[in-house]
């Protein structure tokens, strides 16, 4: 034998010995990884099949204060999905940060369909235009379910002006400017301000509150001179006679409202601005799921209470796929970032 032949021998035996080894764990490791996928898979789908478990509660996020339209349409929604579908819906309201709070919820939440959020198109076209360093993309973080309604807003007139109608108040904010003040709640609301300002040669000065019913309240009181609200949001100070509404937003006179001249009518040429409300749910909710969210959504949505508190606000309803509601919200991002950089000057 030569010398270290020996030693040798040992050494290669020991790296044969550990190379069976290494790919025997390999191969263990790999099954076990198969088993482990197939189980979670087998899971998922058992779990998307029996998706809703009516035993499981639904939160439904709201990021506005009670007594908003938002907040309305998601109460009204989660008690026709309980009547409709049996589900114990949870409305959670996480008002703040121009409803960004609220998104920003959803997208920490489980995508596993029990936590919904019902939005406007405040945080969806408006948010990404004015607030700078926006922390979320409307379109890529978070996924539609569905549409639930559209209407114009209503521009109110408070106390402080006395019996003057739309036309009436922009003459004499034209001769005054810097006297009237705009209350806002929202960033739809701060727009619909500025929008005015540009469009019909005023200016109002913007006092922003945290809350739609906060800025009411403040109206009301004389506080400040006008908002721009949707119906069902000034309906209790209609009903107190301290709040007037005094002229619509959209292009046409609201069905539920034909009172109300348009802004149009009133003088302000070319005006035109509407919400609109829908339903999501997280980013990597199974795509079966989302199907079984949308079909319950839409069928609660076409019910005749939920209808019927649609027309008690003045809505339309609005009935767009995903695909939709993601087309529709690039195309109004690019719309008002143009009227942003063309006429319309924002204080943030």
């Amino acid at each position: 034998m030569r010398p270290g032949s020996g030693v040798l021998a040992d050494t290669r035996k020991r790296q044969r010995i550990a190379t069976e080894y290494s790919r025997q764990r390999h191969t263990r490791g790999a099954i076990l990884l198969g088993c482990v996928l197939a189980v979670s898979s087998a899971a998922g789908m058992a779990s998307t099949e029996s998706y809703p478990d009516k035993s499981k509660p639904i939160k439904m996020i709201v990021g506005t204060g009670p007594a908003s339209a938002v907040d309305m349409l998601a109460r009204a929604l989660g008690k026709s999905m309980s009547d409709e579908a049996g589900l114990n819906v949870v409305v959670e309201n996480k008002p703040g940060a121009e409803l960004s709070i609220g998104v920003r919820a959803l997208m920490s939440s489980p995508p596993d369909g029990y936590t919904l959020m019902v939005t406007s198109s405040s945080s969806q076209t408006l948010n990404p235009v004015i607030i700078p360093h926006l922390k979320y993309d409307p379109v890529k973080d978070y996924t539609p379910v569905a549409t639930l309604a559209r209407t114009a807003l209503v521009m109110n007139l408070g106390a402080s002006t006395g019996s003057m109608t739309a036309r009436a108040f922009i003459e004499a904010a034209r001769k005054n400017p810097g006297k009237y003040t705009c209350a806002t709640g929202s960033t739809t609301q701060r727009m619909a301000c500025e929008m005015l300002n540009a469009m019909a040669g005023v200016k109002l000065l913007p006092v922003p509150y945290k809350a739609t019913s906060s800025a009411m309240t403040a109206l009301a009181g004389g506080e400040v001179d006008v908002i721009f609200v949707d119906a069902g949001s000034a309906k209790a100070q209609w009903q107190s006679g301290r709040v007037r509404g005094a002229a619509v937003t959209g292009e046409r006179r609201i069905p539920g409202l034909p009172n109300l001249p348009t802004l149009r009518e009133e003088g302000v040429s070319g005006f035109n601005m509407s919400a609109w409300y829908a339903v999501y749910v997280p980013n990597q909710t199974p795509p079966a799921v989302v199907a079984k969210i949308r079909d319950i959504v839409r069928i609660s949505a076409k019910s005749q209470p939920f209808t019927e508190v649609m027309s008690s606000y003045a809505m339309e309803k609005l009935d767009l796929t995903p695909e939709q509601i993601n087309d529709m919200t690039r195309d109004e991002i690019q719309t008002w970032t143009k009227a942003v950089n063309e006429k319309v000057k924002v204080q943030n």
